[in-house]
C-alpha cells in the first residue's frame, strides 16, 4: 500500500461518531499536515464573520491547518461544527468563507471545509467562479459507520504526492492559485457529481415549471406585494422546488440510515414491525407501493403528509391531525401516527415567500415530474 494512502485511510478510519470535537479537529488536521504539508494551525473564526443564519447553526469553526508561502495567498482548511446539513446552510457558509479568506478578490475558494455533523463529516471542496452565483461544491462524505473512503483517500493521496514533489523542487509552499489547481485536478467528484446535477437539474426545471403551469394564477392571486406578479411566481416556483428536493434527499438519506422509522417493539405493534422493519431502507419505494394497492395522490396523500404533518408533528400529537387520519393506506397512516420521527429542525415548516404559504396552494398533481424522480 502506499505510505501516503495508508497514512489517511488510517487518519479517517479513526474517527467515530462518539468523539470529541477536538480529537476529530487533530485527525483532520494531521491529515493536512502529514500528509499535505501544510502548517499547524488553531485560529477561531469570529462569529460576527458570520451571518446570522449561518452563525445561529454552527457550534465552532476554526482553521486547523494553513500554508505560509513567500509569495501570494496561503490555503486554509477550516473546520466547522454544525447544527444544519441543508444546502442552504452549506452554500451560506462557504459564501462567508469566501469573503472572510478573500476569495472573491482572487476569483478561486483557497480553502476546503470539513463539516462535522457529530455522526458523519463531510469534505467540502468548493469551485468558485466570479461569473457563477454561487459557488459549486463537491462533496464527499465520511460515514465511520460505512467506512466508504476509497475515492476520497485515493484523491488525498494523489493532492499530497503532487505537493511533496513540488516542495521537494522548491521547499517552500506554492501559492495558494498552484494549490487549487491540483485539487480541481484530482478532488473533483466528477463521474457521480456531474451526473447527479445534471438529474437534479432536469428534475428541478421540471417541477419549476410544472408549479408555474399549475399554480400560477393562484399564487398570482394570493401575492399582496409590490413585486411583479410574474416576478413573484417565478421566485415561488423556485423556492418550492428545491425545498421539495432538499426535504426530499433528507428523507432518502435517512431511510438509507434506517433513521425513517423507529421500528421498536415499544413503539410498534407487531404486524406493523413486520411490515415496516424490511422495507425501512427502501421506504419511498414502499410507500409508493402502498399508494398503487390502495389508492391516492403520491405526492397530496403520501409524501406531503410525511414532509408537513408526520415528520413535523410530535407523535402525541399526530392522532388527530385530518391529513394523517386520510391517508388511503391505513397501514402508511399508523407508521406515519407512530413510527416516523419528529423532525424539529425548520426544513419540514411551511415554507414562505413573501407572507404566502407555497406548501398551502401547492398540495396536489405533481405526480410525473415526483413518479420520475422517486
Amino acid at each position: 500500500m502506499d505510505p501516503l494512502v495508508k497514512i489517511i485511510e488510517e487518519k479517517l478510519r479513526g474517527l467515530n461518531p462518539k468523539m470529541e470535537t477536538e480529537e476529530a479537529i487533530r485527525l483532520f488536521r494531521d491529515i493536512f499536515t502529514d500528509t499535505w504539508g501544510f502548517n499547524y494551525a488553531d485560529e477561531l473564526i469570529p462569529k460576527n464573520e458570520l451571518n446570522e443564519f449561518v452563525g445561529r447553526h454552527t457550534e465552532i469553526i476554526k482553521i486547523i491547518a494553513k500554508t505560509n508561502p513567500p509569495e501570494g495567498e496561503s490555503f486554509y482548511i477550516v473546520y466547522a461544527k454544525s447544527r444544519s446539513d441543508t444546502v442552504k446552510y452549506r452554500q451560506r457558509l462557504v459564501k462567508d468563507l469566501l469573503d472572510f479568506t478573500y476569495s472573491l478578490d482572487l476569483e478561486f475558494a483557497n480553502f476546503l471545509l470539513v463539516l462535522d455533523y457529530s455522526n458523519y463529516w463531510k469534505l467540502v471542496v468548493p469551485i468558485y467562479r466570479r461569473e457563477l452565483e454561487n459557488a459549486k461544491l463537491n462533496i464527499y462524505v465520511i460515514d465511520p459507520e460505512e467506512g466508504k473512503f476509497r475515492t476520497l483517500v485515493g484523491n488525498l493521496a494523489i493532492v499530497a504526492q503532487e505537493l511533496k514533489n513540488l516542495y521537494e523542487t522548491s521547499k517552500k509552499h506554492p501559492p495558494a492559485a498552484q494549490i487549487k489547481a491540483i485539487i480541481d485536478e484530482y478532488m473533483q467528484v466528477k463521474p457521480l457529481t456531474e451526473e447527479f446535477f445534471k438529474e437534479y437539474k432536469e428534475y428541478y426545471y421540471k417541477l419549476k415549471g410544472e408549479i408555474k403551469r399549475l399554480y400560477g394564477k393562484r399564487l398570482e392571486e394570493a401575492y399582496r406585494g409590490e413585486l411583479p406578479k410574474e416576478i413573484f411566481v417565478e421566485r415561488a416556483a423556485k423556492t418550492f422546488a428545491h425545498t421539495f428536493f432538499n426535504r426530499l434527499m433528507f428523507v432518502y438519506f435517512l431511510q438509507k440510515k434506517g433513521w425513517i422509522v423507529e421500528a421498536k417493539k415499544d413503539i410498534l405493534r407487531k404486524d406493523l414491525l413486520e411490515i415496516i422493519s424490511p422495507n425501512i431502507k427502501n421506504f419511498i419505494k414502499w410507500m409508493y407501493r402502498e399508494k398503487e394497492e390502495y389508492g391516492g395522490e403520491f405526492y397530496k396523500d403520501y409524501l406531503r403528509v410525511l414532509f408537513l404533518y408526520a415528520m413535523n408533528t410530535p407523535r402525541s400529537e399526530r392522532r388527530d391531525i385530518d391529513e394523517i387520519r386520510n391517508i388511503p393506506s391505513s397501514t402508511v397512516r399508523d407508521i406515519f401516527t407512530y413510527g416516523v420521527p419528529y423532525f424539529n429542525g425548520g426544513l419540514f415548516n411551511h415554507v414562505r415567500v413573501e407572507s404566502v404559504d407555497l406548501d398551502k396552494i401547492i398540495t396536489s398533481t405533481l405526480v410525473p415530474t415526483i413518479c420520475e424522480v422517486v
